[in-house]
């Protein structure tokens, strides 16, 4: 099989450009050609900060692309022994990458996770110091702060419990959702709020063993473990609450 592609290597820029020879690009060399653009692509972003890196899987795709692609009037093509040439290449790729990336990423959100916890702890203490000198309704909030802070904590875990192990996507994209770190913890952080509320309120009661969200004035241990538990819950908690919420209004 002949190659359909001209394929240009533009070295400056880091990327490939394939021009089809004809109409009739056969469709496993069409495909391989977006397989090789998206990873192309993928490499740029992984490596953006490291040139001597980028370089190397560079050329690596570049031969790549001509083994698979590049029109050639002396020798044919081999799409097949190229894809698989490609897929080795980011089983590569991850396990040579795969334990920085996600170390760095639970490390920053990590670092954010503590900032968040340490200033609701803040506000915690102060209202515990002060207690005599404030409105008795200010301490209903108190929870509220146990639960932000277990929630944080509960975010962090879920993302290593959930990402044990990366794919060659999971190197760029750390989330489907592509939220930031910080954005992620206020989204999951101000759900848990509205649960809280609902907890504190006894709009929504949960009873399980010794578990009950009526206690959470009286148990700061259940308050905490509340808050992990819609942190670990993440990926569901948005839908938990569009559900309640729902409900709430049908009642209407």
């Amino acid at each position: 099989m002949k190659g359909s592609f001209e394929v240009n290597i533009l070295q400056e820029s880091k990327e490939i450009e394939f021009v089809a020879l004809g109409e009739a690009v056969p469709k496993e060399q069409a495909d391989f050609m977006i397989a090789v653009s998206d990873t192309i692509h993928y490499i740029q972003m992984l490596f953006k900060e490291n040139e001597k890196q980028l370089n190397i899987h560079f050329e690596q795709l570049a031969g790549i692309a001509d083994l698979g692609l590049r029109f050639d009037e002396k020798q044919d093509v081999h799409p097949e022994i190229a894809k698989q040439a490609l897929e080795q290449f980011k089983i590569e790729v991850v396990r040579k990458e795969s334990g920085r990336i996600k170390n760095q990423y639970m490390k920053k959100l990590g670092i954010k996770a503590l900032y968040g916890s340490l200033a609701a702890l803040l506000v915690y203490y102060l209202i515990n110091l002060n207690h005599a000198y404030l409105a008795p309704e200010v301490k209903t909030i108190m929870p509220l702060l146990l639960i932000w802070v277990g929630t944080m904590m509960g975010v962090w875990l879920s993302y290593g419990m959930r990402k044990k192990i990366m794919n060659f996507k999971d190197l760029v994209i750390m989330e489907d959702d592509r939220l930031e770190p910080m954005v992620r913890l206020l989204f999951i952080g101000l759900i848990s709020q509205v649960f809280g509320l609902l907890f504190i309120t006894n709009v929504v009661n949960i009873d399980f063993g010794a578990f009950k969200t009526s206690n959470l004035q009286s148990s700061e241990v259940l308050s905490l473990l509340t808050g992990i538990f819609l942190g670990l819950s993440e990926q569901t908690i948005g839908l938990k609450l569009t559900n309640n919420v729902s409900a709430f209004l049908e009642k209407i």
